[in-house]
Order: structure tokens, then C-alpha cells, then sequence
């Protein structure tokens, strides 16, 4: 007697691009939309009939908390295979906001809400999580996630399971215990039904073997972080009145073999633009005459399509407000990097954009 599921099966690699192409575009859209109307609480018990790759059951998952129970079931076992793990490491947040922000308080600069998308969908989150936010102001520029930042972060992008690995070599059992009580705690305050955990050795968290199988896109393109960007050919336009700063800068970005022309006005910043067409624009916030934000939007506003598209990084003079982030992003801002700020960061960001925006 022929199988019930044997009348339609999907084959090869098709439950992984309904997961890729699919959700993104269509189920999770409608899935968010059903949730908007639907009143979901804790410890509830949810099925899901004809899963799919499961993003109703994963956005229900974030909402009933670990306590609740959801049972997906398909007609195509391929479907339930289909699991997404994401590894996010040596992730430092483009700009945090102030330290008595809300749990779950969605970022304002593009990068990070980049990262965040980056997130979403993810059945099991394995997240940097180094310092904590009173430690972080120290340790700016060191490539890494505070605790509380990576637990709103996987409340926003309604991460089931949150681990927080790659502990300070400083911090005994104790200390680690301590400070997951502590996310375990920022978790709930958020609303969110994220299951937080601390990564220790030998752990396993099993997920299924089938998603390792999936389609690979573009195998004929290299990593960005493969591309050989040919800086010595490239121009870096720097703004900034501060004569001692800026030489610690240009000196940074000479070793990448960049070109680096330096002007202390924002007049002169915008008239070295039109005529050079730099890769990059370093703009500090407080220049004379024109400041860095009118000049950013005078930039986007140029009709040559160079300048409209170069990134544009403001320097700040200190931590900024959200709303002083949202004015330099509306004003067409590619980047912002606050003061205090040391010259390798500057010149990491930098070579990060170029290679961003380096031609195919």
C-alpha cells in the first residue's frame, strides 16, 4: 500500500530554498501580520499544522517562552529538517545606546540593524558576548558584543535560543553564572520567551544533520573578506581642525597604502569632494564654517552619482544621543564613530567600507 505522504514530496534542495527565498519574502511577512492580531502568552500550547520549515512555530516559540510547548508537523519530512544556526563572532555594535535603555530597544545605525536582520529566522543564536555594558566603554575598538546588547538582540530578531559564548579569560564558573542569571533576567524584562544560555565545554545542542545539506549559492563569488582591495589606488578624504588628531589618522591609513587628502573647513571638504571623488569621506562633526552634517547633506544631494553613493563616516565628539544618530543618518551618514576613538579602529572601518564597496 503506497505511503499518504508519497503523492507530493519536495526533492534535493527544495525545503532549503523555500527556507531562503520563500519566508523571507512571503511566510515570515504573513506570519508577523497573523501575530499582530493574535494574543499569545507564556507556558501556552501551540500546533502547527503544515509547518513548513517551521517560521510560524520559531515566532510563536519567541512569544510562549521555554515554559510553553509548540509541535510542528508536515506532510514533507524534508521541511522539518530544515533548521538555521548562526555563529556571530567578534560582532561589535556600530553604536549603542545609553545604558538605561529598555531591553530590547531596536538599534539606530544601519549596520547593526544589518546585523540584526542577519538574525531573524535563526533557530539557534551562538553570539559574542565578551564584556558587560558598564565594561564596554573600555573596551571600545576590541571587536566585541556586551551581554545585554546580544540578549536585545535576540529578543528583537525572536531568537528561540540565545548562547552567549566567548567568555573574558578573566571570569571564573562563578562569574559566568552570574552574569547568565543576569541576561536570564534582561530576557524576561523584555517580553521575549528567548532561552538564554552560557557556552561551556563539551556542551552539545543538537540540531537536525539535514539543513548542513543545502543549496550553495554563488559558489564562483569569494568573500568579500577575500577581496584584495587595491587601496593604494584609493582616496580617503579626511575633515577634521584638530592638526595633532589628524595626522594620528592619516599616518593609520597610510599604512593601507591610501591616499589621504586633509582639509580643516567644511567649505574646503566639500570642494576637495567635487573635484577628487574620494572612496571614503571622514567628515568630523564640528568643522568650521559648514559642520559635518550640512556637509553630508550637501554630499548626497551632489547630481554625480560618486558622491551620492560614497560612504560617508561622521566623527563624533562624544557618545551620541539617539536622536543625534538619527539626524546624522537621516542626513545620509553611512557610518558614525563617537569619540574617544583610537586610529587602528578608524583605519579598520575604513578598510571595512572600501571593501564593502569594492567594484565585482
Amino acid at each position: 500500500m503506497p505511503s499518504k505522504t508519497s503523492g507530493f514530496q519536495l526533492r534535493d534542495h527544495a525545503a532549503q530554498l523555500y527556507e531562503c527565498c520563500s519566508v523571507p519574502m512571503t511566510t515570515r511577512p504573513l506570519a508577523e501580520l497573523m501575530f499582530a492580531h493574535v494574543s499569545l502568552h507564556a507556558g501556552e500550547r501551540i500546533l502547527d499544522v503544515a509547518c513548513g520549515t517551521g517560521i510560524v512555530a520559531r515566532l510563536a516559540a519567541a512569544r510562549i517562552g521555554p515554559a510553553g510547548q509548540i509541535v510542528g508537523i508536515d506532510l514533507n519530512p524534508s521541511m522539518l529538517d530544515v533548521a538555521t544556526l548562526v555563529y556571530a563572532t567578534d560582532y561589535e555594535p556600530f553604536a549603542l545606546p545609553p545604558r538605561s535603555t529598555p531591553p530590547g530597544t531596536r538599534p539606530v545605525h544601519p549596520e547593526d540593524q544589518r546585523h540584526l536582520r542577519f538574525l531573524e529566522g535563526a533557530d539557534l543564536v551562538i553570539h559574542d558576548a565578551q564584556y558587560r555594558l558598564a565594561e564596554f566603554p573600555a573596551k571600545t575598538g576590541w571587536g566585541h558584543m556586551p551581554i545585554e546588547r546580544a540578549v536585545d538582540y535576540a529578543l528583537l530578531a525572536d531568537v528561540p535560543r540565545l548562547v552567549l559564548f566567548h567568555h573574558d579569560p578573566g571570569r571564573d564558573d562563578d562569574a559566568v553564572d552570574h552574569l547568565l542569571a543576569g541576561a536570564q533576567a534582561r530576557a524576561r524584562a523584555g517580553g521575549g520567551g528567548v532561552e538564554v544560555i552560557a557556552a561551556a565545554e563539551g556542551q552539545v545542542i543538537e540540531l537536525s544533520d539535514a539543513r548542513t545539506a543545502g543549496p550553495t549559492i554563488g559558489d564562483s563569488t569569494p568573500s568579500v573578506l577575500h577581496v584584495a582591495t587595491r587601496c593604494e589606488s584609493l582616496t580617503v578624504l579626511l575633515a577634521m581642525a584638530e592638526p595633532e588628531g589628524a595626522r594620528e589618522y592619516i599616518a593609520a591609513l597610510h599604512e593601507e597604502g591610501l591616499r589621504v587628502l586633509w582639509v580643516e573647513t567644511g567649505e574646503a571638504a566639500l570642494q576637495l569632494s567635487r573635484q577628487e571623488q574620494p572612496a571614503v569621506v571622514l567628515l568630523a562633526r564640528r568643522l568650521a564654517g559648514l559642520n559635518g552634517l550640512a556637509v553630508c547633506q550637501l554630499l548626497r544631494a551632489e547630481s554625480a552619482s560618486g558622491l551620492q553613493e560614497v560612504p560617508i563616516v561622521l566623527l563624533g565628539e562624544k557618545q551620541p544621543s539617539t536622536a543625534e544618530l538619527m539626524a546624522a543618518f537621516a542626513a545620509g551618514a553611512t557610518d558614525y564613530v563617537p569619540a574617544p576613538f583610537k586610529a587602528a579602529l578608524l583605519r579598520s572601518r575604513v578598510r571595512a567600507w572600501l571593501m564593502r564597496t569594492a567594484p565585482d
